[in-house]
């Protein structure tokens, strides 16, 4: 917080990235009547625009103010619908609830657009289609409490073709950094003129090459590392444990990260991963069990777990849609007695999720 006056710090940066997203779509969506070419084109187009600007909102309300329940009616963020220029007169702070307003309008109008039936279908992942929109939904909807629209949405999202990562997947060496892959619903691919080593999220990670990251190296806490059995693919191929070396990188710090890493490092190419499969899983079982549906908030949790720790086994845990707080490491932990479902569902995630957007 302390550069938030100056245009180097993040403050500054998130801000003004996502309100230039925001006057580009804003520029698209007003240009629509004037458009030419085949109805389900311009459909995709403006759809895309509608869900880029719910998404941009929804993204700005999160970094700049508390979680929407029970923050309502604290300031949010100035909400632009029209064209703007830098000399346009600036907006005063809606509140948390208008700028969700603007969000489930924007989300529900691209939803139209993007439906199937009427829209043309995308040629590439990192373009917004229906069941991209759906996860945005879904997203939106867990935030917001409504439990019923997150399972829904989320299970949409799950129905456009995409699939969950295999054990035999992740344990052949499967690395973040394929936009294609079939596990994304939504991502970039990033091409070799557009990116350098350090400003990128690579860059940061990987600390296997020459750049930021071997030096400023990211890695999971102990405590997290400790909550996977021995036998959980993740915990042997996405960190290393404590005091570990490489034969050929050296000494390495504990707990090092290897889950992002560059698909060419000389190239400093590595696609980002925006949404998968795996997240509309726990989206859907944690809507589910907050629904008190648990049998069914089960499955979905031991479908994931099937390929993830051959020994998994949540049958001791309480049917609850609470948290309970066990340690100074939050309320998603599982030690020391009564862990509820919801606990385990947050800690699948808090692990599956890692280091992702």
């Amino acid at each position: 917080k302390s550069d938030y006056t100056g245009k180097d710090g993040r403050p500054y940066s998130v801000w003004y990235f996502y309100y230039t997203v925001i006057s580009n779509v804003n520029s698209i969506i007003a240009a629509q009547e004037g458009m030419t070419g085949a109805p389900s084109e311009i459909n995709s187009l403006i759809g895309q625009a509608y869900a880029l600007r719910a998404y941009s909102y929804f993204s700005l309300i999160r970094f700049y103010q508390q979680t929407y329940k029970g923050n309502e009616n604290a300031p949010g963020v100035p909400i632009y619908t029209e064209p703007t220029t830098n000399v346009s007169e600036g907006k005063s702070r809606g509140t948390v609830a208008d700028v969700y307003s603007q969000i489930d309008a924007d989300i529900e109008q691209a939803l139209q657009l993007l439906n199937p039936d009427v829209a043309a279908p995308r040629n590439h992942s990192s373009h917004i289609d229906y069941y991209v929109a759906n996860g945005l939904k879904a997203n939106i909807a867990l935030e917001k409490n409504d439990w019923a629209t997150a399972e829904s949405a989320a299970d949409i999202a799950m129905s456009g073709g995409t699939s969950m990562l295999t054990r035999a997947e992740l344990d052949n060496g499967f690395a973040f950094n394929d936009a294609n892959a079939n596990t994304v619903l939504w991502g970039l691919q990033i091409i070799s003129e557009q990116m350098s080593g350090t400003q990128s999220l690579f860059g940061h990670m990987d600390a296997s090459t020459e750049n930021y990251a071997e030096t400023a190296r990211k890695c999971v806490s102990s405590w997290l590392y400790n909550q996977m059995s021995d036998e959980d693919v993740r915990k042997n191929m996405w960190w290393l444990g404590p005091l570990e070396v490489d034969a050929e990188i050296g000494p390495l710090f504990s707990y090092n990260q290897f889950k992002f890493q560059f698909s060419d490092p000389t190239n400093n190419l590595g696609d980002y991963i925006l949404m998968r499969h795996e997240e509309m899983m726990l989206i859907k079982a944690e809507a589910m069990c907050m629904q008190e549906k648990y049998g069914q908030a089960r499955l979905v949790l031991e479908e994931l777990m099937a390929e993830r720790d051959p020994g998994y086994d949540i049958s001791g845990l309480t049917n609850a849609n609470t948290l309970t707080v066990n340690d100074a490491n939050g309320p998603t932990t599982p030690e020391g007695g009564s862990a509820t479902l919801l606990d385990e569902i947050i800690l699948q995630r808090r692990i599956e999720l890692w280091g992702e957007v």
